[in-house]
């Protein structure tokens, strides 16, 4: 037997009768969303979720515990360097695969079509970057080589000139 409060929360859930419909007509700035850096607030749902970065949507998921499911995202880190942030809509349970599948092809997201990333790689990378004793010039790729894959070469290695600081 279902308490009189479940039967509200169930009720305020939508029944989504065409996924590729309900998918299209998502307004992603409409919908609730945390910064990423405050992915611990996530509240304890069954949701679709879009990771966002700079409006474009990089990852879509699906869950049942949208708190959980962050606590220990593949994509927390990376998501975290680059800045974002966790939108999502509650779902019913028996709908979430059907509206995630949508939503990706819908959305395109270039995460979710990557091998998933060992845990901590991303955070790996932040360090490295923030390291002052490089051995070389690097130029780095930009950002937007680096989410969207919009590159225009190789990164480019050159020998440190040596520097003085006379003071």
């Amino acid at each position: 037997m279902i308490c009189e409060r479940c039967k509200h929360e169930i009720a305020r859930i939508p029944v989504v009768d065409d996924a590729n419909a309900f998918v299209r007509g998502l307004d992603l700035d409409a919908l609730q969303s945390l910064p990423v850096e405050r992915h611990a607030e996530l509240p304890r749902v069954a949701a679709v979720y879009f990771a966002i970065h700079c409006e474009t949507v990089c990852y879509v998921g699906m869950t049942i515990d949208l708190d959980r499911r962050w606590q220990h995202h593949p994509q927390l880190d990376r998501l975290k360097l680059y800045g974002g942030r966790i939108a999502w809509i509650e779902i019913r349970r028996e709908q979430l695969r059907v509206v995630e599948k949508a939503a990706i092809l819908y959305f395109k997201p270039k995460w979710n079509a990557e091998r998933v990333p060992q845990r901590g790689v991303w955070r790996q990378v932040a360090e490295n970057l923030n390291r002052r004793s490089l051995p070389h010039e690097i130029r780095f790729l930009t950002l937007e080589e680096i989410v969207f894959g919009n590159t225009t070469g190789p990164p480019v290695i050159a020998e440190r000139q040596a520097t003085s600081h006379a003071g």
